[in-house]
């Protein structure tokens, strides 16, 4: 696994949102051990002045890192708080549609792909499925993921468009595109 970027930024997206935390673009490829990332990460969490031990991992689009449980757990068991970002759900390596490390981020933002290969139903209550700026009518992909305990999120500069489907459905929300 390879970090693109390592920053202290406000979180723009789900329940942490405008908390200042540690966000870091993770990548497929060899590069650095999980055992030194998770070393390096954590002394940046908890030894760099911030004020909270969140870190915010975000995949790149070019789907889900292979050896992201393995990192998850690592920060975890040093007491560092994980927000995580999917932009692509699309697993990639030995993996299944439902991996056992799906319910060790305190938080999981996954941006909505209509043929992920991740299964969403295996995402908590405490998890998010983004709407980034959609296109189109989304009424039937929110009666597809009703049965789905975790919050659907649109975030779009039309309001009109979206409001009434937020209306419709629990666990919804509608935000303003920044």
């Amino acid at each position: 696994m390879i970090i693109r970027n390592k920053e202290v930024k406000l979180r723009t997206r789900g329940h942490n949102l405008g908390i200042p935390m540690l966000h870091c673009t993770l990548l497929n490829g060899s590069g650095i051990s999980t055992q030194d990332l998770v070393t390096e990460l954590v002394f940046a969490v908890l030894g760099g002045g911030q004020k909270s031990n969140w870190i915010c991992l975000e995949t790149s689009k070019e789907g889900i890192p292979v050896g992201i449980g393995s990192l998850i757990n690592g920060l975890n068991s040093c007491a560092v708080d994980v927000d995580l970002h999917i932009h692509n759900p699309k697993i990639n390596g030995n993996s299944s549609s439902s991996p056992s490390w799906i319910t060790k981020p305190k938080n999981i933002v996954v941006d909505y792909c209509k043929d992920s290969t991740l299964n969403y139903h295996g995402l908590s209550k405490d998890d998010i499925i983004l709407f980034e700026e959609p296109t189109g009518d989304l009424s039937e992909t929110f009666k597809f993921l009703e049965l789905m305990p975790s919050t659907k999120w649109i975030v779009s500069n039309n309001e009109e468009d979206y409001l009434p489907l937020v209306k419709d459905y629990q666990r919804s929300r509608l935000s303003w595109a920044s």
